[in-house]
């Protein structure tokens, strides 16, 4: 019986050169820019195969071809076109050797790639989209064509826009776990804008359906360049907003805006990020808030309250110390933390020394922000010679009130015991350290707390014009609390950031009451504020709603404990 003949191979199908592709580009989202010439167009949405070089051989990619046409004289009967294959990934430019049009009868349409093409830049090859759509030539191929260029190409399209439309941006910073800040105004008096989104790459978050809205009377003099625009004037055309948000990508493309427009095409614009810190920045962003406007209480609960709690508690980091020598054997080591208020730290030097000569036995530790604290180095460091002290300074950065301070200082303290203290505070009791001192030996307590006066407005030094704050409330601040080094330090930092410094030293002190420590408070020694420790002003009862309503988040937050 005669072998069987072999299965004839299938014929390769009829291909005809129908034309070059001479451009090429990636736009991403698996999406090619195409230019060149064809002399047939395909109907728009026509199947297309991407035939793509590889090391195995040539790889076929199919897609959807979508074009707008134009005029080419060097090309005789033949037309040129600029266009999309839309093909589901991201082939290489490089890659590619042709475009294949399938045709069901006849021989199929091939566009082999020119020697010589161009691999353009996504932002070119967008603009030669452009450039079909407003010479009216992309016919039924206009709508994808039209998304295609109307993608971010790095430029700010909104304000070359004809539009009424306008964004203003006041703030945009990274404030690490809370997310991305975002302050500003839109000017939108004919509700053109349909949404407006926070994107990254081909990662979007929507904004306008989170973020709160404050009044911006003052937004309107950014549109004085503009006289058409700022004939508007209708009431509520311009308001503002505030965003607190996690960034929509992983954190590698630039950030911009963009405002999806009812019956045109999508506008951008582009925001310049810069790094910030979370408390200092949003506390200057309540600063700008009025208390009394039911706005900005929306802006809290709904923007900076979720934010705060789900920031961590600051972590100093030390830069330096100078001066001082060991003293591992001594009572226990006073520890001064500044807050902004360095300048403070010299007088008050003056006054201890003044009031107890005991002083000059102990160690001390003064703890700031190295800018803040290096300004007025010389003048501490002058007063410490003069009274003959041990004093250390310690520089450190990301301290964001007091309480960071004395806890960063603490941490470098040699003895077991440590006496806390701020420029905030001056003795109204003689030889105080000394009795403070000797009240937790007789105590036998863990650690013990002065009783606190407020000081007259104006009224920087002690005397018997202190009113009793004690007689009001217990002292609920870390001035003149000694303690335990290795018992302060095991509370580690905050649970978590706080915009009212006051809170956050109350916080401090329930949270080593429930440690188990044993306080004593006692009324022998007394001490008098001449200050607040946070900043004065109505936007601190923002804060305070803040810190509340973030100290809720984070109860409900925590896994519930079961018991059975």
């Amino acid at each position: 019986m005669a072998p069987a003949s072999p299965a004839p191979k299938p014929a390769a199908p009829a291909m005809r050169q129908a034309g070059t592709l001479e451009l090429l580009a990636d736009l991403g989202g698996g999406a090619l820019f195409v230019g060149g010439w064809c002399d047939a167009a395909p109907a728009p949405g026509a199947g297309a195969l991407l035939l793509l070089r590889e090391e195995a051989g040539t790889r076929v990619l199919p897609g959807r071809f979508h074009a707008g046409w134009r005029d080419r004289p060097d090309t005789g009967p033949a037309t040129g076109f600029y266009g999309i294959v839309d093909c589901g990934e991201v082939p290489d430019p490089g890659a590619i050797e042709g475009l294949l049009f399938p045709a069901e009868a006849g021989p199929s349409a091939l566009l082999p790639r020119y020697a010589s093409a161009q691999l353009l830049s996504e932002g070119t090859a967008v603009n030669l989209l452009r450039e079909i759509l407003d010479a009216g030539r992309a016919g039924e191929a206009r709508a994808r064509l039209g998304r295609a260029a109307s993608r971010f190409d790095g430029t700010d399209t909104l304000a070359r826009s004809p539009l009424p439309v306008r964004v203003g941006i006041d703030e945009c910073a990274r404030l690490g776990a809370a997310g991305l800040y975002l302050s500003g105004w839109l000017f939108d008096p004919e509700r053109l804008v349909a949404s407006v989104h926070l994107c990254e790459g081909e990662a979007r978050r929507r904004l306008d359906g989170d973020w709160a809205i404050l009044p911006r009377p003052d937004a309107a003099e950014a549109l004085g360049d503009e006289p058409r625009l700022a004939a508007y004037g209708a009431p509520g055309a311009v308001h503002g907003f505030v965003a607190l948000v996690p960034e929509p990508g992983a954190g590698g493309d630039e950030l911009h805006l963009t405002l999806d427009m009812a019956g045109a095409p999508p506008l951008h614009v582009p925001l310049v990020v810069r790094p910030g810190r979370a408390v200092p920045l949003l506390r200057a962003a309540l600063r700008r808030l009025d208390p009394d406007l039911p706005a900005s209480l929306d802006v809290v609960d709904r923007q900076v309250a979720p934010a705060l709690a789900r920031l961590p508690g600051a972590v100093p980091r030390l830069i330096g110390m100078r001066g001082g020598e060991a003293a591992p054997e001594a009572l226990a080591t006073l520890v001064i933390g500044c807050a902004g208020d360095a300048e403070g730290v010299a007088p008050l030097l003056a006054l201890l020394a003044a009031d107890d000569p005991a002083l000059a036995l102990l160690p001390i530790l003064v703890c700031g922000e190295a800018r803040d604290l290096g300004v007025q180095a010389g003048d501490i460091e002058r007063a410490s010679a003069f009274y003959g002290l041990n004093l250390r300074l310690v520089f450190a950065s990301d301290l964001e009130d007091a309480t960071d301070a004395l806890m960063a200082g603490a941490q470098w303290a040699e003895t077991e015991l440590v006496c806390l203290l701020t420029p905030r505070v001056v003795p109204a009791t003689p030889r105080w350290l000394s009795v403070l001192i000797a009240a937790r030996a007789a105590a036998g307590a863990e650690a013990v707390l002065p009783a606190l006066d407020d000081a007259e407005p104006g009224i920087t030094i002690p005397a018997a014009l202190g009113r009793r704050a004690s007689d009001r409330g217990e002292n609920r601040r870390l001035d003149g609390c000694l303690v335990a080094r290795a018992r302060l330090l095991s509370l580690g930092s905050a649970q978590g950031a706080f915009l009212d410094p006051d809170e956050k030293e109350r916080d401090t002190i329930r949270r080593l009451l429930a440690g188990g420590l044993g306080l004593h408070r006692t009324p022998a020694v007394r001490l008098a504020t001449t200050r607040e420790s946070g900043a004065a002003g109505p936007w601190m009862r923002l804060a305070r709603r803040a810190d509340r309503r973030a100290g809720e988040l984070r109860t409900l937050a925590r896994p519930s404990v079961s018991v059975r």
